[in-house]
């Protein structure tokens, strides 16, 4: 590749292609990107950022823009990144084109709504390729086994899946109507079908300057609607084709990535099958758990629970087929996992429309179960899943909250369908205290933050959104926890000190629950991908402040099942920031606090835990999903048994109390029919190996170990907060504090809205 002046081009033996600084061009490929508003407004494309050497090797080169869709009025209503890839090897170019809607959601009493102020809605975004050879051009569409070909000109509408449930309130719109067209997608010429199916994975053919140009789309029928067409001297590829029965909607903080194919040659190229086209990197499960890459990872699959996990793709309400169940198809559903364990507890008259959200990582337990297997079924799924939750399910904005901002939307809510808020919590249809504690509002929460999956994701196909996606989501949470600096803020969350779930301003102290240990995870996940010794320094403090090596565990009421279970997964972050330290060979008085407080904690629960469901009384849905969560109990102990030393007799008590966790599991789920549920088979996933990497390696004696000075956790005294608060008030701003009260009053909004824009 070199840069020549405004253009940059890129080549090898095979092919040379010129590409635009300032525009979105290809020399050799003459193309446009068409939005059109509501009123037929052409909407202008205008690139602010190129990025020439991004992951460039020997291999592959990409290129990545950055831009803005402007209106007539020259306000910037949309942005845009394109990221083109060119391989070595061949001349197909891979296209992943991202639109975003950067405003912040209108908020009604937390409900999270379709329809809403500052959705953008739009006619169609296209994509044309002109001055081709109208004779030369042929549509190839591949559906079951079955293949037609067409000659010239026509239109290909994927109007829905196609699948058996292809009209599911799913895809119902802000008024809660379902546009889907027709089933599946059919073939026009003029006003004559001239054929049709279910799902087409299409490729057309054409020639350009006496070249051979391809064009394939990657999950075609599958991120619907979708349309190729081919006019005079133009292919059109609809990423959001014009329907006369609906409009489309991107929501606020909403983003949409479309990845298709072109190839380009003196040859024709076969972009049949594109969606196995891309390679995916199989690595020697031996070698990988010889790295400590991942944490606490086993080549060995012999675990019991392994079993239980497997059916995941071969039950009949396996992953794949629960897509089918709720039609979670199209482009805002795709790649999400339909939360089936919800109908357990169902009572309505509805379809139970009810989405995941990648709670408790299925993300990371997918791409485990293909690491360990090598079956590439669980990369489809992983794959599919990373691209929905860095679309859909995080909050694409700067302009909202800064506790909202770039945060992880909750799974849709418990035991109701999610009407219009779609993968957001909550709806404005959806009943009030619906279910006891029902919480009935809200945004991003940092009790749901996972972060490991994406960051596996990126090692494993250097996908740098994901990378960044998971240094946004640890900056969102950090934010969550710590707040954005500004006064009003500070003086809040002193009045809102004994709010739980909160960090205690007047104590420093965090909760003991599973958001402080998402909050742990996710700085260990930027720490892996940085390096940056800062994110290490900060869990060391958390930890510190969340709870001691010597406390009265009897005043934390851990016997309270509902308040309480989410201990065990704040431990287990510790667990996984002890394995940091100890690869990073800093093995100092954090490490060791870290240390003794889960050995002080183990040491509680071999002495009074017990199976949750021993205690039905005490929940309020007694029912197996508690069973999938006694596992953390058995992986905690097992950390216990690794780190404890080399006093083999003490050690063989936290393991045996493990085992015993572990055996009780796998007992308890392996003949119960609601065991494939999605809520369960998460939990397993996420919980694999832990019991195999013990099995398979024992802990050597640490150097340099340190006897840990007993220290209580420091309380905030009143001079420590006017010193904090003093220092706020010098690194804030007038305009800051007004916008922090605009964002949290719709009445300070509109009486100082106008003086801060």
């Amino acid at each position: 590749c070199a840069s020549i002046q405004n253009t940059f081009k890129i080549s090898n033996d095979n092919y040379s292609f010129h590409l635009h600084k300032n525009e979105l061009l290809i020399n050799e490929i003459p193309w446009a990107f068409n939005l059109t508003g509501l009123n037929n407004e052409t909407l202008t494309l205008i690139v602010t950022d190129f990025l020439p050497e991004m992951n460039k090797s020997s291999l592959k080169q990409e290129v990545a823009y950055h831009g803005e869709f402007k209106n007539n009025n020259h306000d910037a209503v949309l942005e845009f990144d394109c990221k083109l890839t060119f391989n070595a090897a061949t001349p197909t170019i891979k296209i992943d084109f991202t639109l975003r809607n950067p405003k912040p959601m209108v908020h009604n009493n937390g409900k999270w709504d379709l329809g809403n102020k500052n959705s953008y809605h739009f006619k169609s975004l296209n994509l044309d390729f002109l001055s081709l050879d109208s004779d030369k051009v042929a549509l190839n569409i591949s559906d079951k086994g079955q293949h037609f070909q067409h000659s010239g000109a026509c239109l290909l509408y994927q109007a829905s899946s196609g699948g058996d449930n292809w009209n599911s309130s799913n895809h119902i719109d802000a008024k809660g109507i379902v546009n889907n067209s027709f089933k599946g997608f059919r073939v026009t010429e003029g006003i004559d079908v001239v054929c049709s199916g279910d799902r087409a994975e299409p490729t057309i053919n054409a020639v350009l300057n006496n070249n051979n140009l391809s064009i394939a789309y990657k999950n075609f029928w599958q991120t619907f609607p979708k349309s190729i067409e081919s006019t005079n001297n133009k292919i059109t590829l609809g990423l959001f084709p014009q329907d006369i029965n609906k409009n489309h909607e991107l929501q606020p903080g909403e983003q949409t990535t479309h990845t298709f194919f072109v190839s380009y040659s003196k040859t024709p190229s076969n972009l049949i099958n594109v969606n196995d086209q891309e390679l995916s990197v199989s690595i020697c499960p031996e070698y990988l758990a010889s790295t400590d890459v991942i944490p606490y990872f086993s080549n060995s699959n012999d675990e019991d629970i392994t079993s239980i996990i497997n059916e995941g793709l071969t039950c009949k309400d396996n992953f794949f087929e629960k897509r089918e169940a709720i039609d979670e198809y199209g482009w805002r559903n795709f790649g999400d996992i339909y939360a089936d364990h919800e109908t357990l507890e169902y009572q309505g008259d509805k379809e139970l429309i009810s989405h995941y959200n990648n709670q408790y990582d299925a993300l990371y337990g997918f791409i485990r179960q293909f690491l360990v297997t090598g079956n590439t079924q669980w990369w489809t799924l992983a794959t599919d899943l990373a691209q929905h939750v860095k679309d859909i399910d995080i909050y694409h904005t700067d302009k909202d909250k800064a506790e909202y901002n770039h945060g992880l939307f909750w799974h849709t809510d418990h035991y109701l369908p999610a009407e219009t808020a779609s993968h957001r919590t909550y709806s404005q249809k959806q009943p009030s205290n619906a279910y006891q504690d029902h919480a009935g509002g809200g945004g991003p929460g940092g009790q749901h933050c996972y972060t490991t999956g994406l960051m596996l994701h990126y090692y494993l196909t250097a996908d740098e959104t994901s990378k960044t996606a998971v240094i946004k989501l640890a900056e969102w949470i950090a934010n969550f926890y710590e707040g954005s600096g500004t006064a009003f803020e500070f003086l809040l969350s002193i009045k809102n000190s004994d709010t739980p779930g909160l960090k205690n301003k007047l104590t420093g102290q965090y909760p003991l629950d599973r958001g402080t240990g998402n909050y742990i995870v996710a700085l260990l996940d930027a720490y892996e991908l940085t390096n940056k010794q800062s994110y290490l320094d900060r869990v060391s403090l958390i930890i510190k402040h969340t709870a001691t090596p010597h406390e009265n565990l009897a005043k934390r009421d851990l016997s309270n099942i509902e308040e309480s279970w989410f201990y065990t997964i704040f431990l287990q972050a510790v667990l996984r920031y002890l394995l940091a330290k100890k690869q990073a060979n800093q093995i100092d008085s954090s490490f060791n606090y870290a240390k003794n407080l889960l050995m002080h904690f183990s040491n509680w629960m071999i002495n009074n835990e017990a199976p949750y469901l021993n205690t039905p009384d005490k929940l309020e849905y007694p029912n197996h999903t508690w069973a999938a969560q006694d596992i953390r109990k058995a992986n905690v102990l097992y950390g216990a048994y690794y780190f404890s030393g080399n006093n083999q007799l003490s050690a063989n008590k936290y393991k045996d109390k493990a085992d015993e966790f572990y055996l009780y599991v796998y007992n308890s789920l392996k003949s119960e029919d609601t065991r494939t549920c999605t809520r369960i088979l998460a939990i397993m996933m996420q919980n694999a190996g832990f019991q195999s990497f013990i099995k398979h390696k024992t802990l050597k004696a640490l150097t340099r170990e340190q006897a840990t000075k007993m220290v209580t956790t420091p309380n905030s005294s009143k001079l420590e907060l006017i010193k904090t608060f003093t220092k706020t008030l010098r690194q804030t701003s007038l305009k800051k504090e007004l916008t922090w009260l605009c964002l949290r009053s719709s009445k300070a909004e509109q009486l100082i809205g106008k003086f801060i824009k």
